[in-house]
């Protein structure tokens, strides 16, 4: 009988040293309390989801490198949506490619705009156009001043260049689908003139005539 006592005082005193040994609940004991039932704290209400897609600038550098980051308050590290467009290539353009290698590339563009302030991302962008080569490129920049680098290619005949997967003006649908079906864009409509691999606000899309490409367009087409 000695032996339970001394047990029940050991069990006794071990309670009351750590009144609260749940950490994920909370407990304000009164003096002179030992215990109180407890519910655990209410979990904040989670995000819907990637939905939404806005440009950001990083500022780190110069010049400016073009990323994208999905307007919600948890994003997955373990996802990034804008993979193919950043990994993505016509010849040897691709986004974020600084103005002097694009001259390198393509020498002076045919003509080009003043450069234009939009206000969906921030940037100053100026097109620059290359219609002897089936090429059209929106250069941005953070300042009017400060060096481009691509932010979207549009490629339409007589363009030669070919994506990273070999599509090029010309290819057919079947062609397009076989190298970029794993990464169509499933929340839109399927349309026969239309395929968007990665999504609208960032990816490759290819519009179709007669089934065959007729144009090619890296970027974000939307914000």
């Amino acid at each position: 009988m000695a032996s339970l006592w001394i047990g029940l005082a050991v069990i006794s005193l071990s309670l009351n040293l750590n009144p609260n040994p749940n950490p994920n609940l909370e407990l304000d004991l009164t003096p002179g309390e030992t215990s109180r039932a407890v519910s655990p704290k209410p979990a904040k209400e989670t995000a819907k989801g990637l939905a939404n897609w806005h440009s950001r600038v990083s500022r780190s550098s110069s010049p400016i490198t073009l990323t994208q980051t999905p307007k919600s308050d948890v994003a997955s590290p373990e996802v990034d949506p804008f993979e193919l467009m950043n990994s993505e290539a016509i010849g040897d353009l691709k986004i974020n490619l600084p103005a002097d290698q694009v001259l390198a590339l393509l020498g002076e563009p045919e003509s080009r705009n003043q450069p234009t302030f939009w206000g969906a991302d921030g940037l100053y962008h100026q097109s620059w156009n290359y219609p002897q080569q089936g090429l059209r490129l929106d250069m941005a920049s953070e300042t009017r001043t400060q060096s481009q680098v691509i932010a979207s290619v549009t490629m339409t005949a007589p363009s030669a260049l070919t994506t990273k997967r070999g599509i090029a003006i010309g290819s057919s649908y079947d062609k397009v689908q076989a190298a970029y079906g794993m990464d169509a864009d499933l929340s839109t409509p399927a349309l026969p003139e239309v395929f968007i691999a990665g999504s609208v606000y960032g990816g490759v899309i290819f519009t179709f005539e007669a089934n065959q490409v007729k144009q090619i367009f890296l970027g974000a087409g939307a914000e």
